[in-house]
């Protein structure tokens, strides 16, 4: 009869220590927001905003969700401020992730020059 040979312990991997997520609205201690750009025209249809820069080159259609937080830019407020307040309309979603989303979607319409920075500190 063979002898099988002992079994080798697995090797031991820690955890991986509990990552620390940053507010994505924190930048160098200022607290950004955000306000609609000047000349934007928008237009609502069946929960949908169409939006159009002020130059007439790029139109944007923003999903229903996408038009409650542009809705939300009634005067500058910041990606924390948002969620806050759209965050109870979600199940399932919560505040945090909910920033996240709302941080990166005004991001891409900053760059997109739908809406611009008012920094604050």
């Amino acid at each position: 009869m063979a002898t099988l040979p002992s079994p080798r312990p697995k090797p031991v991997i820690p955890a991986a220590p509990p990552h620390r997520v940053l507010p994505p609205v924190v930048r160098d201690a200022v607290r950004v927001k955000f306000r609609r750009a000047d000349n934007v025209v928008k237009e609502v249809v069946d929960e949908r905003a169409f939006l159009l820069d002020d130059r007439g080159e790029e139109m944007i259609v923003l999903n229903p969700v996408g038009t409650m937080v542009w809705d939300e830019l009634d005067e500058p407020r910041g990606a924390d401020a948002i969620a806050a307040a759209l965050v109870d309309r979600f199940e399932d979603v919560s505040l945090a992730d909910l920033e996240r989303d709302v941080d990166a979607f005004l991001q891409e319409l900053r760059e997109l020059g739908l809406v611009v920075a008012v920094n604050e500190r």
